[in-house]
């Protein structure tokens, strides 16, 4: 079963937050809003630094606030985080002004978040000594995402830009949805998990107090003669 879930991590991990994944949109990118908004070098410069400092604040948020001081599962955390991407994705093939593409990275706010918690449900799924191994694995997937996605999104961008440039993007978001159902998975079977641990610890904490419970006193089984006064004489 552990087995599985790994490789659904990684499956995870390989069609949504894969950096050649992230590169191939960014590639694209420029090219898009070029052609949909008429921007230069110094707007898209402009936008990209916008973007990652929210994206910051989102990831800060995300991990100081939500996962530790909430204690937000992981896997929901993360289905967070790919939602927004979801749903910038979806916005970002759509946009028309320039307003409509700076809100775009408020939804997407909490995207930066992904990775940081596939590599905590990853870790929490294999061994320490395994650690090394689920890297280099992490780095073959993205290795092998690289040499699918980016050129895909070269001929796909430039085979639709006559007829709907933000294709790619609607792409993107088809890809989550995959994303989605393992992570939703991996919550719903984590939530089952310990709500059946915690009936297995009721339980055996009930079997123990009924065991070691003191039997109730009975006082017909004995009689317990009062003592005995011996009258002293007192001699003048």
């Amino acid at each position: 079963m552990t087995n599985l879930l790994y490789l659904d991590t990684m499956f995870t991990h390989g069609i949504r937050h894969s950096p050649s994944i992230m590169h191939s949109e960014h590639s694209v990118f420029y090219l898009f809003v070029r052609n949909q908004l008429n921007w230069d070098m110094v707007q898209f410069g402009l936008f990209t630094s916008y973007s990652i400092i929210l994206h910051s604040f989102g990831a800060i948020f995300s991990i100081t606030v939500l996962s530790r001081k909430l204690q937000v599962d992981d896997a929901l955390l993360c289905t967070i985080s790919i939602f927004s991407k979801f749903v910038g994705s979806i916005w970002t093939a759509f946009v028309t002004t320039d307003i409509e593409m700076y809100l775009v990275p408020v939804v997407e706010i909490f995207n930066a978040t992904t990775f940081t918690s596939l590599r905590s449900i990853t870790s929490k799924l294999v061994e320490k000594d395994e650690t090394a191994k689920v890297n280099s694995l992490f780095s073959l997937t993205e290795t092998v995402a690289a040499l699918v996605f980016l050129p895909f999104y070269s001929w796909l961008y430039m085979k639709t830009l006559n007829v709907f440039s933000g294709t790619v993007f609607i792409i993107s978001a088809a890809l989550i949805i995959p994303a989605v159902i393992v992570l939703m998975n991996f919550y719903i079977g984590h939530k089952l998990e310990m709500r059946r641990a915690r009936k297995m610890a009721l339980e055996a904490q009930e079997k123990k107090d009924t065991e070691t419970k003191p039997e109730p006193l009975d006082f017909n089984k004995g009689h317990i003669e009062p003592k005995k006064t011996i009258p002293i004489d007192i001699v003048k």
